[in-house]
This record gives structure tokens, C-alpha cells and sequence, in this order.
């Protein structure tokens, strides 16, 4: 069960940092499907919202407008 988590959070992940589209929002029913409790797929969904928001900032640092930043 924590081998198909793991795949379906490293999809995800792939897919918001490539086209963000509206947070946990698209991710959490998915995660409540597989593991069937509402509180640790909330807390999948923000793990990963975090995981890939640093993996965003990263790759897509040379875009940052940073007068809007500070």
C-alpha cells in the first residue's frame, strides 16, 4: 500500500510542478481513496504541496520576479 502512495505522490508531484494547478485541491480525493482516512491524506496532500514548492522555486528560480518577493 505505501509502494502505490509513493508512486501516486511522485506523479503528482511531477504534474504540479510542471502545471500547478490549484494545490491539494486535484490531490486530496485521490489520497483519501487510496488510504482511506481523510487526515493523512490531508497531510500527504500538504507534504507534498510543500515538497514540490521548493522543487519549483528551485528550477524555476531565473523567473522570479523578485521586487514581488520582498
Amino acid at each position: 500500500m505505501s509502494i502505490i502512495i509513493i508512486l501516486v505522490l511522485t506523479a503528482l508531484t511531477l504534474l504540479n510542478i510542471i502545471a500547478p494547478f490549484s494545490g491539494t485541491a486535484i490531490i486530496t480525493p485521490i489520497l483519501i481513496g487510496i488510504t482511506g482516512d481523510v487526515q493523512k491524506a490531508i497531510t500527504f496532500g500538504l507534504f507534498l504541496f510543500t515538497i514540490s514548492s521548493v522543487v519549483r522555486a528551485v528550477v524555476f528560480r531565473s523567473n522570479i520576479q523578485w521586487k514581488y518577493v520582498k
